[in-house]
This record gives structure tokens, C-alpha cells and sequence, in this order.
């Protein structure tokens, strides 16, 4: 019809009807139906979890230390939504390294446990170009600021990636959150950890590891020798007169 009460508004159109969208709720209490709905509501004191079913908070597969996502094996991938945890954990102004922003207080968030079977440094991704996000690594939840290892707040609204160092042996946790401390940021992401690039510190005492960081520092005033050993800067060739190139 035409839009006019007024007017004779008339002319050629083409009517589309496309497929119906199914509703994906099968053994579902909640969460996205896959056509732009839910497929229900959890009760005020629960929370909808990944599987699409209501559990008490504390029970949320992710949404805790105690009930985290367990990663078994490297590569790893995973997706998920941060919107279905709660927000828990945030990190502290200078706690983590590299910049020490301090991110987390206003977002919900999700949590991964890693035990490496490798020392070496490990890539760590985060895609999370739905919201503002961020990831950080601790070793300790009870003192995840005192035992922060990694925080990463560095890109807007794009994928997250650093290199980690880890320990063999040593179990750490790995937040997912929101990066901003004034609102809540939280959405779709993917988690991806790869092989690690294992050091290169066999002999060494110093220099280049093989994986961007170094095998150790010399200390006072000695200079580290292209073959990783900390040495006088005197019995170093070519670095003063008395041991000049010739």
C-alpha cells in the first residue's frame, strides 16, 4: 500500500519472505536462541552458563578459580561469552606487568587454569572485537595481584596478543575480562594459546634467549659476550685499548 492517507502513492515493488529462523534451544534452560531471542531466563540468584543451562554462581563452569575452565593440552582454543560470568576478578594499579594499568573492577569475567608440562614462552590471543577486552595471568587467585605474571591492556576494541613466559609445573590462571574500570565491557571472545618457543639457555649466563627475552643479566659493570657469558669489560676484544682488534 502506499504510506500517504492524502496522496495516491503507487508504484513497482518486490516482495520478500525469506526462510524462517529456527530457534537452537534444544536442551536449553537460557542463553542466545540463534535467532535474536533467548531461549529463557535463569532465576535472579543463578547464571546462565556456556551449555545454555542455569546454575548457581559459584557453580558456573569459568565464572571461578574453583570451577575454571580447565586447558589439558596446547594448541589451545576456545570460545566463549563473558557476558554469562559474573565480575569477579580485577587487577590491581601496578601489579602486573608490563604497564600495570590495572583493569577488570567493572567487567564480568571468565577464567582458564593452565598447568605447563614446558617451561618457554607461550603466545597468548585473545579475540575480542565485540567489547573492550582483555586478558591477565596470575599464579595464586587468593593474591592474584601479588602473583600477576602478565596483565594485557594494550589494543581498543582488537585482538589481544603477547608472548608469556611460564614455568613447567606451576598452575596458572588466565582471565578473561573487560579492560575499562569505569564500565562494564564484556561479549563473544576467543581464547588461543600456542606452542611455546621454548629458551635457548643451555651454557648461557646472559643475552638473547630465542624467544624475546634474555637468559640472564651480568651483574656491576660486566658486559655479556656474544656467546652468553658475563665477562670483564677489559677481556672483552676490541673494547678498550688493551685489548684492541689488531
Amino acid at each position: 500500500d502506499g504510506h500517504s492517507a492524502t496522496s495516491n502513492i503507487r508504484g513497482t515493488y518486490t516482495l520478500t519472505i525469506s526462510e524462517p529462523c529456527i530457534p537452537e534451544c534444544a536442551g536449553k534452560q537460557c542463553g542466545e536462541d540463534g535467532c535474536g531471542a533467548t531461549c529463557g531466563e535463569c532465576a535472579e540468584t543463578e547464571l546462565c552458563g556456556q551449555d545454555g543451562m542455569c546454575y548457581p554462581p559459584e557453580s558456573v563452569p569459568g565464572n571461578t578459580c574453583a570451577n575454571a575452565f580447565d586447558i589439558t593440552s596446547i594448541p589451545f582454543e576456545q570460545a566463549g561469552d563473558s557476558k554469562l560470568g559474573t565480575n569477579v576478578y580485577q587487577t590491581a594499579i601496578g601489579a602486573c606487568p608490563p604497564e600495570g594499568q590495572g583493569v577488570g573492577s567493572k567487567s564480568p569475567d571468565h577464567v582458564f587454569r593452565f598447568t605447563p608440562t614446558q617451561s618457554g614462552t607461550y603466545k597468548v590471543t585473545l579475540e575480542n572485537d565485540t567489547f573492550n577486552g582483555t586478558f591477565y595471568v596470575s599464579a595464586d587467585c587468593s593474591n592474584l595481584s601479588g602473583t600477576c605474571v602478565y596483565e594485557s591492556a594494550e589494543s581498543f576494541y582488537m585482538d589481544e596478543v603477547a608472548d608469556v613466559p611460564l614455568m613447567a609445573g606451576q598452575t596458572y590462571f588466565i582471565f578473561v575480562d573487560g579492560e575499562s574500570s569505569s564500565i562494564s565491557a564484556a561479549g563473544n571472545y576467543v581464547l588461543r594459546i600456542d606452542d611455546p618457543c621454548l629458551q635457548q639457555c643451555a651454557g648461557k649466563q646472559c643475552g638473547d634467549d630465542g624467544c624475546g627475552a634474555t637468559c640472564g643479566t651480568c651483574p656491576g659493570e660486566q658486559l655479556c659476550t656474544e656467546e652468553g657469558q658475563c665477562v670483564d669489560r677489559e677481556a672483552i676484544p676490541g673494547n678498550t685499548c688493551g685489548e684492541a682488534f689488531t
